[in-house]
């Protein structure tokens, strides 16, 4: 889960969203500029900065994975994956050409989807653990009439052979159920 306040201001370092860890141990938190992860069992312990190269850009999201083996940052149109098993953690860059918030990740942590921006249509990545990178696996001809910057939400939701999106809009939203190949 996710928890975001509704104040962008971060000038004076302070954070306004957290996202939680599946064990209920780890914490990150963020602004629009860093993510420091804390372990509550530690409390003495430092926080854990993640290493960030924004160019100007900001941080929109923050994520772990369902499988806890990952930490997801959208930033403007890129998603960053940081494998939390590696010490230091490792970073995959991944460009949707989508916004920070049009993305998802199935629970194995295995298959991503984003929409891409200018066509407007669901693109979908697979993990490959060879190269330790996400390649385009299958970009799918289902356009979203509404600009991809006015996607609230993209979620999927995985069972057995059938895979399903739901996209969120301000003005509506948009479910779609996909066989899987």
């Amino acid at each position: 889960p996710m928890v975001k306040g509704t104040s962008n201001e971060d000038e004076d370092g302070s954070f306004y969203g957290a996202a939680f860890h599946k064990d209920g141990l780890l914490v990150a938190f963020f602004n629009s500029k860093d993510i420091k992860i804390v372990n509550i069992s530690k409390p003495n312990d430092s926080p854990i900065s993640v290493p960030m190269t924004l160019e100007g850009k900001s941080i929109d999201v923050v994520r772990f994975s369902a499988n806890g083996y990952w930490l997801f940052v959208g930033v403007d149109g890129s998603v960053f994956t940081y494998d939390l098993r590696k010490s230091p953690m490792t970073c995959i860059k991944t460009d949707t050409a989508a916004g920070g918030k049009a993305w998802d990740v199935i629970p194995s942590g295995k298959i991503m989807a984003t929409v891409n921006r200018d066509s407007k249509t669901l693109v979908f990545h697979e993990y490959e653990k060879n190269s330790n990178s996400w390649k385009v696996k299958n970009e799918l001809n289902i356009v979203i009439p509404e600009p991809a910057e006015k996607i609230l939400s993209l979620t999927l939701l995985y069972s057995n052979d059938k895979l399903g999106c739901l996209i969120f809009t301000p003005s509506k939203s948009y479910k779609f159920i996909l066989e899987e190949s």
